[in-house]
């Protein structure tokens, strides 16, 4: 299956995307009010957008992804500024050839991806292609969640975490 997830970024600081964040991302089945269990056993990338807001009078708005390279490809950046005010800094970049976000991953592996840097209030859209899990005790997430409904779906942020996502899913429980 593909989706196009859409998140809003909460802070401006880079942060780095692991794989497991992005099997957290797809969706997690609640087992118990304080468990989680993800519902995807692996997922592909296939391309992030990011919009942000428009740069305050005298300031500038940066964006950028830093794709990890594997052992045949070097990191790649792809960013864009603006200083404008009525106009945002937006980039659309699909993981390089080789890069280890090009790849299908699980969480059982824990690879660092690539970093992703969008100033608050930014629009990020990740679209991701999965394959759902055999069965719904699969893959544990590990995060701190209290008070999940039973046998309810939520959404990690594109980070991997719930409450204190840097980037929130936006109109998913989370």
């Amino acid at each position: 299956m593909t989706h196009t997830f859409r998140y809003i970024s909460a802070t401006g600081s880079q942060t780095t995307i692991y794989s497991g964040d992005l099997i957290a991302a797809v969706g997690n089945i609640a087992v118990l009010t304080t468990s989680l269990y993800a519902i995807a056993a692996t997922v592909k990338l296939r391309s992030i957008r990011i919009w942000t807001p428009p740069a305050s009078q005298g300031s500038t708005a940066t964006c950028s992804v830093n794709w990890f390279g594997g052992p045949q490809s070097p990191n790649t950046a792809i960013s864009d500024t603006t200083m404008s005010v009525t106009v945002p800094a937006k980039i659309s970049t699909r993981p390089p050839p080789k890069s280890l976000a090009s790849f299908w991953v699980t969480e059982a592996t824990s690879t660092d991806l690539f970093d992703i840097t969008a100033p608050s209030g930014s629009v990020i859209d990740v679209s991701l292609s999965f394959i759902f899990t055999d069965s719904i005790v699969g893959t544990s997430i590990n995060s701190t969640v209290v008070g999940k409904s039973i046998g309810q779906i939520y959404y990690a942020g594109l980070d991997g975490t719930f409450s204190s996502s840097t980037f929130k899913p936006v109109s998913l429980p989370n």
